[in-house]
């Protein structure tokens, strides 16, 4: 197969066909013309709030490689990195500190910058807030602590809707600009926010810490239950 023969003789899963229709491509030359980035966009625009968004990458990546084509990366949103000083904590790995000016808006990734409240959670807190995972690649549990903050019993427990466990953490003050970098970025932070891959399992729950019910979380607990 050449570089400008037609996409319909790839096979490919629905989804990938969905997402190449709403590329408005037909060929493999078209195809490499487009990003990564632009691939996942056009994924995450066309699947199910409960289909898996990330083998469709890697199925056209491996499909283009037979071909001797690939699609570039695409060009990031720009994203300020605050300084990696959070304190070592024995047991967990620290992966970054982001800034929540308001509130925190968590849920998988798809969902960032979505309108309407399906598979987002918002929860208010404010303040620079020190990520940490444990149990793996796929870690099984993720905390976010607000720096300088006292512990505080467990408010509520929420469950998160994470068909394809890539969660994603951002400010709400900045979550539509954060958007684009968080659905196409893998186990990162940045200042406004930072994309974790979780273990499979049946259910995930967040635990929100906080003085009171109304008060500011002063720490958060993703559990892949």
């Amino acid at each position: 197969m050449g570089a400008s023969d037609s996409l319909a003789r790839l096979e490919v899963s629905k989804l990938a066909r969905a997402a190449f229709e709403r590329l408005g491509v037909s060929t493999v030359v078209q195809l490499c013309a487009k990003t990564q980035r632009e691939l996942l966009e056009a994924t995450y625009a066309c699947a199910s709030d409960e289909q898996r968004v990330a083998p469709v990458l890697v199925e056209v990546l491996t499909l283009l490689a037979e071909r001797g084509a690939t699609l570039p990366p695409g060009q990031a949103p720009a994203v300020t990195t605050l300084p990696r000083d959070g304190a070592p904590r024995e047991g967990w790995i620290y992966v970054g500190t982001l800034r929540s000016e308001q509130a925190l808006v968590l849920g998988e990734r798809r969902f960032v910058g979505r309108e309407g409240g399906h598979g987002r959670v918002r929860v208010p807190c404010a303040g620079f807030v020190d990520a940490y995972e444990r149990g793996g690649y796929r870690a099984r549990e993720l905390e976010l602590r607000v720096r300088g903050a006292a512990e505080d019993g467990v408010v509520r427990m929420e469950h998160l809707t994470l068909p394809d466990p890539l969660f994603a953490v951002v400010d709400a003050d900045a979550e539509r600009s954060i958007a684009p970098w968080a659905r196409t970025t893998v186990k990162q932070a940045s200042e406004h926010g930072l994309v974790a891959v979780l273990a499979f399992a049946p259910r995930y729950e967040l635990s929100v810490h906080a003085p009171s019910a109304t008060a500011p979380a002063t720490r958060l607990v993703v559990r892949a239950v």
